[in-house]
């Protein structure tokens, strides 16, 4: 098992699952200011190699599992480990995180 954080920990079938799955980052543009950025969308990939029928099963089977927050956490690290955001920022309000324009 890993830790995730304080208490919570992550059985290795989970681990496995998580390492399998990747991330692809779309960007989204505003049409109306010329095609400036205005967002940057993080979807899942592999989670069929990882023994899913789509990522709602995903989410459905560690919140079966009860992991959901453990699972949605260690995939959100990863996603933030795969790519540096050089030119944005992760700002944190209430408890939501949200990625802005540095």
């Amino acid at each position: 098992m890993r830790r995730v954080m304080n208490d919570i920990v992550l059985p290795e079938k989970w681990q496995k699952r998580i390492d399998i799955i990747e991330h692809a980052f779309q960007p989204i543009v505003n049409p109306l200011s010329g095609g400036a950025l205005f967002a940057v969308e993080c979807l899942l990939r592999n989670y069929d190699q990882a023994g899913f029928n789509d990522i709602f099963e995903v989410f459905d089977s560690a919140y079966d599992d009860g992991l959901l927050l453990s699972v949605d956490l260690e995939l959100r690290k990863k996603a933030i480990k795969k790519n540096s955001f050089s030119s944005m920022v992760l700002k944190r309000s209430n408890s939501f995180t949200t990625l802005m324009s540095a």
